[in-house]
């Protein structure tokens, strides 16, 4: 594991052979509290949806608690912070880099904790957007995060819909409820679309009649 190649924000981070508890404690280091009762909750999202669909819980509470690892790195710096961990970035990726954080977070995960288990890196690094093909575990953690949203999302629309369904549709549903949502409201928020996102909504809304 190339810890010592870290950025200097990542220095704190010690892998232990737990990763969810070395996330706490690096996030606790970090002051970051904030944090903390954010992916906690995500977390326990996470959880109740896998019980409820028979996903493994294991990988989805790791990735729960990985997902926001990055919220230590300023958005000011978030794009050099990649490149020094070697994650590749498109050109949408450079324009919007606020979904930069989930792959940084992944590679973060993989470098410092020796996490390879591709399904939870895959669910960390595509948590804000998703992307068409995502697996379960994918979808289940990008559901989590927008059911357990962040404190400070400036736009919560979609919630009270998502939150009603939760106990009770698919997780393609449960998907497309967010994407409907962001994708017609995106033009009067000022938010741009990322190709990953569109994909994701494109592949999971069904065909017209």
């Amino acid at each position: 594991m190339a810890v010592n190649l870290l950025p200097a924000c990542f220095a704190a981070l010690r892998a232990t052979g737990d990763p969810r508890g070395d996330v706490r404690r690096f996030l606790l280091a970090a002051e970051r509290p904030d944090t903390l009762r954010h992916v906690s909750r995500v977390a326990a999202a996470g959880r109740r949806l896998a019980r409820r669909l028979g996903l493994p819980l294991g990988p989805v509470t790791l990735a729960a608690m990985a997902h926001d690892l990055a919220a230590v790195t300023p958005l000011s710096r978030i794009l050099t912070t990649a490149e020094a961990l070697g994650v590749p970035l498109s050109a949408a990726d450079r324009a919007i880099p606020q979904v930069v954080h989930g792959a940084v977070a992944a590679a973060v995960l993989r470098q410092a904790l020796g996490v390879d288990d591709a399904e939870v890196l895959n669910a960390v690094t595509y948590h804000t957007t998703l992307r068409a093909g995502a697996s379960a575990v994918e979808q289940l953690v990008f559901v989590a995060d927008k059911l357990a949203y962040d404190p400070t999302a400036t736009a919560l629309g979609y919630h009270p819909a998502l939150w009603a369904a939760r106990d009770t549709a698919s997780l393609p549903d449960l998907c497309r409820l967010y994407l409907d949502w962001v994708v017609r409201e995106c033009p009067a928020l000022g938010w741009r679309l990322h190709p990953h996102l569109l994909a994701a909504w494109q592949a999971l809304t069904p065909p017209r009649a």
